[in-house]
């Protein structure tokens, strides 16, 4: 993709934050930074890591100027191409230059949103009316980005996730949450729901996110027999499509269609790890659907969510409201058997507090 890079953390950095300790690489051993133990392949023994350093790729959710086709269904996007365009044009050195497309002057924001799909076609000049090279303006246009999906993911996960986990344990702590012998917890609808809101935020960011199937074979049966190389552009463009719904739309797209259903008919279940019996890990792939044929004896299927070295959330099927959480206790057995869930779901890596990873 032209134009400039940025590095984009899929997993986000406020999150792994809870695994934060002091740690030291295996480069140098006795050097102790804050940060987290990453374990690659089948890796016994982690190296400490900046956990910025981790989880991130190139313009993973920059939207590029070759992806104006999802426009349409994007507004903002369109608005902040536009925008852009308009400086481009306006804030020209040594002078501005404007548009002109058959009859048409394109000088306004208004004119640029209008005439957005025919650019290449446009005639440039300076504003004292001598013809301006075309071929520059055109290349510095394509080289625009938007990075309205990747801000919007940042300024609301990096600045919402620790209030919001605080708040979801602090009610499950609340004594005046639980009922006389029972392990559910009832705690408000607002927090299950954000709750439930960021798991599934961290299962459409990821670039392993794959709504049951669909995307793989639209990508791989419909798209890429047509168009070849060029369907990985345009499985990027829907995926980013998904994102912006989920962020600037409150309905419609996978997001909030797959959130409604888990909300009426799931609950989640927190497992809180014994002081003796280690710590849940995470991965590159930390909010996943989990399908163990072990686990299915136990009637265990679900959606996996670690969230701490001392808790995990388990989103399984049931009905009696997502606000009503199951609160249990994880023996050694029981973190050994989630952290073996997390390594057979992460794509590459996982991250963990401690420098040895013990099964």
């Amino acid at each position: 993709m032209a134009g400039a890079t940025n590095n984009q953390h899929f997993v986000p950095q406020v999150y792994l934050k809870a695994w934060e300790t002091g740690v030291s690489s295996l480069s140098e051993p006795d050097k102790i930074f804050n940060g987290v133990y990453a374990f690659s392949d089948n890796e016994q023994i982690g190296n400490g890591v900046s956990r910025k350093s981790v989880f991130w790729k190139r313009n993973l959710y920059t939207v590029g100027f070759d992806q104006l086709f999802i426009v349409d269904r994007c507004p903002k996007i369109r608005a902040d191409f536009v925008n852009k365009i308009f400086s481009v044009l306006r804030e020209r050195s040594p002078q501005s230059v404007y548009g002109k497309y058959g009859h048409s002057i394109i000088k306004t924001k208004n004119s640029i949103r209008k005439h957005l799909f025919t650019i290449d076609e446009w005639e440039f000049y300076y504003d004292d009316g001598n013809v301006a090279r075309k071929t520059g303006i055109l290349n510095d246009i394509h080289n625009l980005n938007s990075y309205l999906i990747e801000n919007g993911l940042d300024s609301l996960f990096e600045t919402k996730w620790e209030a919001i986990l605080s708040q979801f344990l602090r009610e499950m702590k609340n004594p005046a949450s639980a009922r006389i012998g029972q392990s559910e917890r009832h705690i408000s609808a607002s927090t299950a729901n954000n709750v439930l809101s960021f798991f599934f935020m961290l299962y459409c960011r990821s670039p392993r996110f794959d709504g049951m199937g669909i995307y793989t074979w639209l990508g791989e049966e419909l798209l890429k027999p047509v168009f070849g190389e060029a369907s990985e552009n345009l499985m990027s463009g829907i995926w980013h499509t998904e994102l912006y719904s989920m962020l600037y739309k409150g309905t419609g797209g996978h997001f909030h269609s797959i959130l409604e259903g888990m909300t009426n008919k799931c609950q989640m279940i927190l497992y809180e790890a014994y002081d003796d019996s280690g710590s849940f890990i995470t991965s590159d792939n930390p909010a996943f659907q989990s399908k163990s044929s072990i686990l299915e004896i136990q009637n265990m299927n679900g959606f996996a969510f670690p969230v701490s070295p001392k808790y995990l959330i388990f989103i399984v099927r049931g009905s009696a409201g997502c606000n009503v959480v199951d609160y249990r206790l994880a023996d050694r057995y029981a973190v050994q058997a989630f952290n073996r869930m997390t390594m057979r779901n992460r794509t590459n890596t996982v991250i963990a507090n401690r420098n040895r990873l013990e099964f």
